[in-house]
């Protein structure tokens, strides 16, 4: 992975590798076989936590969120699995989509408690970012563009707290960025829109 790494960035092609030595499972989404075979490595898990982690994961990004009593039977199931650093950063985040920051607030909560690496985990940093602004706590909105694909999202992130901490000009700033440095088709409209409707709001064009 890191000769790839190194081939991949002396041809100008961003690449994050990311590892972690008590962690190292992976979700197996549904129809893929579980990975019992091959080499030594550092996986961690079970076959039944990440498979049913995998159909929850896949049933997510289908829009349809996994509901209460189907966290709640995984975690009594696999509960003790390395897989569940995974499970409750997307039980925070389908939480943060329910409009439950409590919800969301406590499964992070769990997360960095029993998992300490879990915070620098881009997902898990940009899930405390996005619950801190939803509950208006701009001040613990610190997450910031580590080098990974979530880039976009926490500038894009970083720009609203700026528009609701009533900070204008850093919110245009940090819309055009997101624009201008990163290459998410699904933010650089809604930035671009967003952006102007700054200048609008604070009446910034007239100067």
């Amino acid at each position: 992975a890191a000769e790839i790494e190194r081939r991949r960035s002396a041809h100008g092609l961003e690449t994050t590798v990311v590892t972690h030595p008590a962690a190292g499972h992976r979700a197996v989404l549904p129809g893929e076989p579980s990975p019992d075979g091959g080499m030594s490595m550092a996986r961690g898990g079970s076959p039944a936590a990440d498979a049913a982690l995998g159909a929850m994961q896949s049933q997510s990004a289908a829009g349809s969120r996994p509901a209460d009593k189907e966290w709640a039977q995984w975690f009594k199931d696999h509960g003790r699995s390395t897989a569940a650093s995974d499970a409750l950063i997307a039980r925070a985040w389908g939480a943060i989509r329910s409009d439950s920051t409590a919800l969301a607030n406590n499964a992070l909560k769990e997360a960095r408690t029993r998992f300490p690496w879990v915070a620098k985990d881009p997902r898990y940093e940009l899930a405390l970012g996005t619950a801190a602004y939803l509950e208006g706590r701009y001040a613990d909105v610190l997450v910031h563009p580590t080098g990974s694909p979530l880039d976009a999202a926490v500038v894009y992130l970083r720009a609203l707290t700026d528009e609701a901490a009533k900070r204008p000009l850093q919110a245009a700033a940090r819309y055009q960025e997101v624009v201008d440095r990163y290459g998410d088709a699904r933010l650089r409209d809604v930035a671009m829109l967003a952006k102007a409707n700054v200048f609008m709001k604070s009446a910034s064009y007239k100067s």
